[in-house]
């Protein structure tokens, strides 16, 4: 009876290993460049291009493309809370942001996401100005 065990074990073993390597495999891929400007860094830059020319869901495009391509490009993140803040929604925005400091991997970038945190606060505070309502002020960003 125990020799009986051990291939009924392995056999469930094997099964088991080939399901989970099965469903690895079936995991999201990052798309591969199309040519030398499709790159997350020229992505980033003509979202940046677009913002300037209050392009705003284009612009969101483009940073769209920079992380199809690298998930970790905390540029990307950035622009992408940079066009929701210039679109109306700072929540979103700030959103953005915050997961854009978590994958930041240079001081430039961080230096980068920390501008794009003035930006979006400035935004959202001209923005209540604007409407006439009191804004409660925002401290936490200056932690950083």
């Amino acid at each position: 009876m125990v020799s009986r065990m051990k291939p009924m074990n392995l056999f469930r073993f094997l099964v088991v290993l080939t399901a989970g390597v099965l469903m690895i495999s079936c995991g999201p891929k990052a798309q591969q460049p199309l040519s030398q400007l499709d790159t997350p860094e020229h992505h980033t830059f003509t979202g940046i291009r677009l913002l300037n020319q209050e392009k705003f869901a284009d612009a969101g495009r483009e940073f769209e493309l920079a992380l199809r391509l690298d998930l970790r490009y905390a540029r990307a993140y950035a622009g992408i809370g940079l066009a929701k803040a210039y679109q109306g929604d700072f929540a979103g925005g700030l959103e953005s942001l915050k997961q854009a400091e978590k994958r930041t991997r240079s001081d430039q970038e961080k230096i980068f996401v920390l501008v794009g945190f003035i930006r979006v606060n400035t935004l959202s505070h001209s923005a209540c100005l604007r409407v006439g309502t009191e804004c409660k002020p925002d401290e936490a960003w200056l932690a950083n």
